[in-house]
């Protein structure tokens, strides 16, 4: 996880602007600024379309009784897209157009269900491992007993 911070804290913002002042060479200031502009606008209405969408698919999901996770899903993705599109930089502007890209959307899903069913099933059996879900990582076990008080 620290490299993953690392990642994107330090490394995304100088590969970022070593790639702006090379387009900017090539395209010229004015019209970097005013992709990143269009990037902008276009990021912010992508969050607010996103989360009025997700809204209502999880409205309608409820209604019919049925789980909302597809719908969730979606517009977490459109979010995360809107987001880096909001993010001044190419890197992250192409990182958007590929979360808004339906077969690469179709599997960052599958992935994450994949993914999270493997941290439920982990959670599920350190949950019923001998001693508590805190046994097995090095904490104390709870021994179940009686007392009785004694006034002296």
């Amino acid at each position: 996880m620290r490299r993953l911070g690392f990642g994107i804290f330090v490394v995304l913002p100088i590969l970022e602007i070593l790639f702006m002042a090379r387009v900017g060479h090539q395209i010229g200031i004015v019209s970097v600024l005013s992709l990143f502009l269009l990037s902008g606008v276009w990021g912010v209405f992508l969050i607010r379309r996103a989360g009025l969408r997700t809204l209502r698919a999880w409205q309608e999901s409820l209604e019919r009784h049925e789980p909302p996770g597809n719908a969730l899903l979606d517009g977490l993705i459109y979010l995360l897209a809107g987001v880096l599109l909001v993010v001044p930089g190419f890197i992250t502007d192409f990182l958007a157009l590929l979360l808004l890209f339906p077969p690469t959307r179709f599997f960052l899903k599958q992935w994450l269900l994949w993914y999270v069913g493997i941290r439920v099933d982990r959670s599920r059996k350190a949950a019923h491992h001998p001693g508590g879900p805190a046994a097995g990582f090095g904490h104390q076990q709870t021994i179940d007993g009686e007392f009785r008080r004694e006034d002296p």
